[in-house]
């Protein structure tokens, strides 16, 4: 886009892929809100950063691990929903899903649903913080995990006194050593 970035803090950005993949060393997009679906996220990290929401949905993530921690990082300061995420085809990575990696900029509700989380050396989703009296909710999601990782992990960066998570009809299951030497 031809937008300059104050521009596009001001925006609504959607974007459809089509199921095309994102091959750069990492992709980063910031708008106002952004909605982003039908993507395959190949070998490379996404970074959304996002004023208000955050909408991920029918992604596909495979390939390599990139250079940074995560595959997905995704911020916003109001609310961050995301759907129909596949790790299950990378091959190497450390974190799946990061949220909220800045302290300035956590959201009030985080949804992650129907989910598939695999193929990483740490955890499935961590979040990094939530604003105060926040709603975490994780369902229908599975998580293939290595041995010392975590399905969820909360830092708490902003230290919240008070945020609600709520983890419905999840799946966890660690893999077994030689498992991961094979698949990680």
């Amino acid at each position: 886009t031809n937008k300059t970035k104050e521009e596009l803090n001001e925006m609504d950005i959607i974007i459809n892929m089509a199921n095309e993949p994102l091959t750069t060393e990492t992709a980063s997009i910031a708008a106002k809100s952004v909605k982003l679906s039908n993507v395959n996220v190949e070998s490379t990290g996404l970074v959304v950063n996002s004023q208000s929401v955050a909408e991920i949905s029918n992604v596909e993530v495979s390939g390599e691990k990139n250079s940074s921690n995560a595959r997905l990082s995704i911020k916003a300061t109001e609310e961050i929903h995301i759907s129909g995420v596949d790790f299950s085809k990378a091959t190497s990575g450390y974190n799946c899903l990061e949220i909220n990696l800045s302290q300035k900029n956590l959201a009030k509700k985080v949804v992650v649903e129907d989910c598939y989380f695999g193929n990483m050396t740490n955890n499935g989703i961590l979040i990094f913080g939530m604003q105060e009296d926040g709603e975490v909710i994780i369902r229908n999601c599975k998580f293939d995990l290595a041995t010392g990782g975590e399905a969820v992990r909360i830092s708490n960066s902003g230290n919240a006194k008070h945020f609600t998570v709520t983890c419905e009809n999840c799946t966890y299951n660690y893999m077994t050593h030689e498992h991961n030497a094979t698949n990680l």
